[in-house]
């Protein structure tokens, strides 16, 4: 079964409907929770997480002179802060020279939308629960499932935070200047000789 089924089928459950066997289902109170599913999403993915951003991403223009976006695009900012490119349409857009001609690469930070098949089992997880929950409370459900449902949305939404804090820091120890600190802490860290300067690199304490 795939997770974007998982899904569906949850929030029907929590409305008292049947399963479906297929995510495309035209069964009409399939399509409304589909229709929240995919609006949950939307929200959940714009924030940008490590599983759907690509940082310092290389946009060529075409042979127009025109930089294309992705059409899974869901935000763009240009790496350079002094930049003034917007997104408009399905192009990057000078406003100042009001034109879409670039005519040069562009570095950006690119947030994609996926499939929800594509997505970690935390997101997965958190997209499920805040679906549910929007869908019954849409639906009138009693107040008290509705808290409950409440209390299992902040609960997986702690966990998908905690893996986004988790991969940033791995990401962060994975660049060039975070290896050259953590060599000096190899180097220095230990010992009554440690070097104070480096981050880590004090004297030891028994």
């Amino acid at each position: 079964m795939t997770a974007s089924l998982d899904v569906l089928n949850h929030v029907l459950s929590v409305v008292g409907e049947t399963p479906v066997s297929n995510p495309d289902s035209q069964h009409p109170t399939a399509q409304t929770a589909t229709n929240t599913i995919n609006r949950v999403n939307k929200r959940m993915q714009l924030r940008g997480w490590w599983f759907n951003r690509d940082l310092n991403l290389i946009l060529s223009p075409n042979l127009a002179g025109e930089i294309i976006l992705p059409s899974t695009t869901i935000k763009v900012d240009p790496v350079d802060s002094r930049s003034r490119l917007v997104w408009r349409g399905n192009r990057l857009y000078d406003p100042i020279n009001h034109t879409f001609v670039i005519g040069t690469t562009v570095p950006v930070n690119i947030v994609t939308l996926l499939n929800i098949d594509d997505l970690p089992d935390a997101a997965v997880q958190y997209l499920s629960d805040k679906s549910a929950y929007d869908f019954y409370v849409n639906d009138d459900g009693d107040e008290l499932k509705a808290k409950l449902l409440l209390m299992e949305v902040q609960s997986s939404w702690a966990a998908l935070t905690s893996q986004q804090m988790q991969m940033s820091n791995v990401n962060a120890k994975n660049r060039p200047t975070a290896a050259r600190v953590l060599q000096g802490i190899g180097q220095y860290g230990s010992g009554s000789n440690g070097n104070p300067d480096l981050i880590g690199g004090g004297f030891t304490h028994g």
